[in-house]
């Protein structure tokens, strides 16, 4: 996978489903919920992508997880000896200033704790959707970290 399909990716998963399908869905299920919306059948489509949670959170966790090895997508070893130094050394940089590592554990976390939630939910109620928000807007905020856009060589 080269950075720019790693990044289409992530903007797929955090972009196209987690924010714009099922975020919106559970804003709109607490508004259905807490009666401001009368919506029959409302609650139809956050169950839907509930059900899909199992297939989404292996993506998640598999980009997750591939996010450290996105720099070896943009330098090999190839060139000259100075040129192979140049790129080591704009890719400790890079791990300086990003700190790759305590992202993934962030995004890891984030994903464990909503998939812990979705788990767990036996019923919608006004409560459990709004945790279920809550911590669907901390992942995609944590995903929103990652990105491959920075690293030195990819611009």
């Amino acid at each position: 996978m080269r950075v720019a399909e790693w990044n289409r990716a992530r903007s797929d998963f955090n972009h196209g489903w987690l924010k714009n399908r099922l975020i919106v869905a559970l804003f709109r299920a607490e508004r259905i919920l807490s009666g401001a919306v009368v919506d029959e059948g409302g609650l139809c489509n956050l169950e839907v992508l509930l059900e899909e949670w199992p297939e989404r959170s292996r993506d998640a966790s598999e980009l997750i997880n591939s996010y450290s090895r996105i720099p070896n997508l943009v330098h090999g070893e190839h060139g000259d000896d100075e040129v192979i130094f140049l790129q080591a050394v704009a890719l400790e940089r890079w791990r300086q200033i990003e700190k790759p590592e305590e992202k993934v554990k962030g995004s890891t976390e984030a994903l464990g704790d909503l998939d812990e939630e979705i788990r767990g939910c036996s019923r919608l109620t006004i409560e459990s959707v709004e945790i279920l928000r809550r911590k669907a807007q901390i992942l995609a905020s944590a995903i929103s970290e990652l990105s491959g856009l920075n690293l030195p060589g990819t611009s």
